[in-house]
């Protein structure tokens, strides 16, 4: 692919997060020198930030927009309809900062301030956000592309809210099987219209950045458990303290790391107070580099109810990590049978899938051999979006 013109938005802070990881993988792997990329993203901040291969892209960060400056030109050229909307926004913002009031302000924003100059060959959506899609449709471009990656029956409203930015796309490609599956529930005229590509995971890198050592985690003997994602309800790590407990109870001694950090901290703080784990579940945090945790982990755990593909897992793979997991979105598809144990999103079933390789050494190291022997479909799939571009 030589020559082009591609606008990527994402319109996020490069904080820790599957998304966030996936897109520095993808610019990592893509072919940033002969091509222009314009790159969209929320702000030039987060412990992603650093990844991103800069020198070879044009940034622009969306916090950089003043709504406020949009409000008083519209004052001040009596433009009455843009006046109305922008107030009715900032007063739904007020009184509901929830999902709809962010997502309709950041769209009504982002779509006035987002108007690139010049053509592109191709504008991508990195995300079916209502901010990325738009910024995409209103962008002059030959070809317009969404990636999915998320569950969309696990928020049907935004999905619906969305249809009218999908119908703007001429290519959406989703990150896992499964994950189009749910997105053609909610979308069901774009069959024809859709692909997959997984996303990109960098073997020798994960490898690399494993080698370090993982402050603040002690290796002595103890079973150790690792979980890796943004602390947030539909990761379900609220479920931990209770699960460590019974295993405990069961006579496992045991300490499981829970890396990673979001608004649902608290409930799993009082969690393990509840349950009496402040000895054996212990919060790391933030961590920019999670591979030496889970390189040198028993056994890792997934406990999530909402994904698309789950990088956490696919990168316990890479390190042959034995694997216990939910069967949130795409996640069956990362196992060929043998390698990994796939339980339904209950507590109960994550307990008795833990104990159960807990107690069997044998079996864990039967799941770390077959994964090693097990290659990785992911890596020949970004030719179909440069083979989609060239057309």
């Amino acid at each position: 692919m030589k020559g082009k013109r591609i606008l990527l938005c994402c319109n996020r802070a490069m904080n820790i997060g599957g998304i966030e990881k996936a897109l520095t993988t993808l610019l990592a792997e893509f072919n940033t020198t002969e091509n222009e990329v314009v790159l969209v993203i929320n702000s030039a901040s987060g412990a992603f930030y650093e990844e991103l291969p800069t020198e070879n892209i044009q940034m622009f960060c969306t916090n950089t927009i003043n709504p406020t400056q949009y409000l008083k030109d519209d004052i001040k050229h009596l433009r009455l309809g843009k006046v109305i909307s922008g107030l009715w926004h900032r007063l739904m913002l007020r009184l509901d900062r929830g999902w709809y009031a962010q997502l309709m302000h950041t769209y009504h924003i982002n779509k006035r301030g987002m108007i690139f100059p010049g053509h592109f060959d191709c504008a991508i959506a990195y995300s079916t956000d209502y901010a990325d899609m738009a910024m995409v449709v209103n962008a002059d471009a030959d070809k317009r592309v969404a990636f999915v990656h998320g569950d969309a029956t696990y928020y049907p409203r935004p999905a619906k809210l969305n249809d009218k930015l999908v119908c703007g796309m001429d290519m959406i490609y989703s990150v896992s099987y499964e994950a189009r599956d749910k997105f053609l529930q909610m979308h069901p005229g774009y069959k024809g219209q859709t692909d997959i590509i997984h996303n990109v995971v960098i073997k020798e890198d994960i490898l690399n950045k494993a080698q370090a050592e993982p402050a603040d985690m002690c290796i002595d003997g103890v079973l150790t458990l690792c979980t890796v994602a943004r602390m947030v309800p539909e990761k379900g790590q609220y479920m931990i303290p209770g699960i460590a407990a019974r295993l405990c109870r069961d006579g496992l001694r045991l300490r499981w790391y829970l890396v990673g950090d979001g608004s649902d901290r608290e409930r799993v703080e009082k969690e393990i107070r509840t349950y009496g784990m402040e000895d054996c579940v212990i919060l790391l945090g933030r961590r920019s580099n999670p591979y030496p945790y889970m390189k040198n982990c028993d056994l890792y755990v997934q406990t999530s109810f909402h994904e698309a593909y789950c990088l956490a897992v696919a990168e316990a793979r890479v390190l042959h990590r034995p694997i216990v997991t939910t069967n949130a979105t795409g996640v069956s598809e990362q196992f060929n049978g043998g390698d990994g144990l796939v339980v339904s999103q209950t507590a109960d079933a994550l307990y008795e899938g833990i104990r159960k390789l807990l107690e069997d050494e044998e079996l864990r190291r039967s799941y770390s051999q077959k994964l090693a022997q097990t290659p990785m479909f992911e890596e020949d799939d970004l030719p179909k979006l440069y083979q989609y571009i060239m057309e």
